[in-house]
């Protein structure tokens, strides 16, 4: 009985590391690929700056300049306690859910796990050892400490810390990442009656803070090897790991421009990757369309309650879309759309979930309202989620197969 009722109660969790585990022991890749391995090479005795502390860990851990064997048991081990965490986080939201939208948000939260943009993109053959994985290994673990931490001055801070360890891990954090925290702010914030210094002055610091080191991390780090061969050369002689001259010399030896014109505007030319970014949001659209739809049902929930000009910003989900302007600069600055695609969607559902656990009106009223159309139409919701988890995770710069096979369709047409 007593296993009966553990599994009941945790039976999301559960699965979501089932899931995960198995993902993790059939598909992780026992090698890195591109510019990853260059990043564990790296540590504070080079300079100061950001994409170095997980490089310093390791090396800490590993006594010396790690072995590329090293550097990959190491990766293995954080996607391993990321499957971990993340399965906790998503049993504790669900077991705070409202009742009523238990089933629902458990359908939200499977469908978030099979999608492209699930956890297993993190991993995958492309992005396997990026930094990414690190990034959300620092969010889930913030969100997890913010669902015990109360006080919105104690929440602020949290957010703060965990934000700045994780720009330092990667600078690309306070665009893909940190609209998650940002959202927890917003909630905190907008209560949906009244805006007061009170609950406001300690986001404001805290999104200070966190964007000052944003700008210093961009314009002030380096390393202290005055030239990329330099650099090479003395990496080279202490491991094996495959280390990208391309990496450092973009990163650390020219600036943001120099970048664009020599990596990014090679990437655009001919335009045909706006043609694959457009396909890519039409495979991905009915995992959208979900999104969609609580966003709409809570946009009505919130004009049916009368709610309406100046009162209608004091709620948090008004502002939640406006999140998505922070992807913006990635995009054109990077080449690695599909990388931000990826952090786009899970961040959003990461938002949608918690504003549900925050207790927000609308949000309750949008999953109650998914949850009767899953009655409705169980076939529907069924293949849809058949759909997601059987396209390809996400990659780096490289497009979805199903993406390639869909542009190979319209050359040939047109």
């Amino acid at each position: 009985m007593k296993m009966k009722t553990f599994l009941k109660k945790h039976g999301i969790g559960l699965g979501i590391l089932a899931f995960l585990a198995a993902d993790l022991l059939w598909n992780m890749p026992r090698a890195f690929s591109g510019w990853a391995p260059t990043w564990y090479a790296l540590d504070y005795s080079l300079g100061y700056g950001s994409r170095l502390l997980v490089g310093s860990v390791l090396h800490l851990l590993y006594g010396g300049m790690p072995s590329n064997s090293a550097a990959v048991k190491f990766v293995s081990a954080a996607a391993m306690m990321l499957a971990v965490l993340y399965a906790i986080l998503m049993d504790a939201l669900h077991n705070r859910a409202p009742e009523e939208t238990k089933k629902p948000l458990g359908f939200f939260m499977m469908l978030t796990a099979a999608a492209p943009y699930g956890l297993p993109y993190l991993w995958n053959e492309i992005n396997f050892g990026r930094l990414d994985l690190f990034l959300v290994l620092t969010l889930t673990a913030a969100l997890l400490t913010l669902l015990v931490v109360k006080k919105p001055l104690c929440r602020a801070a949290a957010v703060g810390i965990f934000s700045l360890i994780a720009l330092f891990i990667h600078q690309v954090f306070f665009f893909i990442f940190f609209p998650v925290l940002l959202g927890i702010l917003l909630f905190d914030v907008f209560d949906g009656t009244s805006l007061t210094c009170r609950r406001l002055m300690p986001g404001l610091i805290c999104c200070g803070v966190v964007g000052i080191t944003f700008l210093i991390l961009q314009l002030f780090s380096g390393l202290n090897v005055p030239t990329v061969e330099e650099l090479m050369a003395l990496l080279t002689a202490q491991t094996d790991l495959d280390i990208s001259r391309s990496a450092l010399d973009f990163e650390y030896y020219h600036d943001s421009i120099y970048g664009f014109l020599h990596h990014t505007l090679p990437f655009l030319e001919g335009g045909g990757v706006f043609i694959k970014l457009f396909l890519t949001l039409l495979v991905l659209s009915p995992m959208g369309l979900v999104y969609a739809f609580l966003h709409r049902e809570m946009r009505r929930e919130l004009s049916a309650s009368g709610v309406a000009g100046k009162q209608r910003l004091l709620n948090p989900q008004p502002w939640l879309l406006l999140l998505l302007v922070f992807y913006l600069p990635p995009f054109v600055l990077t080449v690695d759309w599909n990388r931000w695609i990826g952090a786009m969607f899970l961040s959003s559902a990461l938002l949608l979930m918690l504003l549900l656990i925050k207790g927000n009106g609308p949000a309750r009223i949008a999953f109650e309202k998914l949850g009767a159309a899953l009655e409705q139409y169980p076939f529907l919701f069924l293949l849809l989620l058949a759909y997601a988890a059987k396209l390809n995770t996400l990659e780096a710069r490289m497009f979805l197969p199903e993406v390639e096979a869909l542009m190979g369709i319209l050359r040939a047409v047109f």
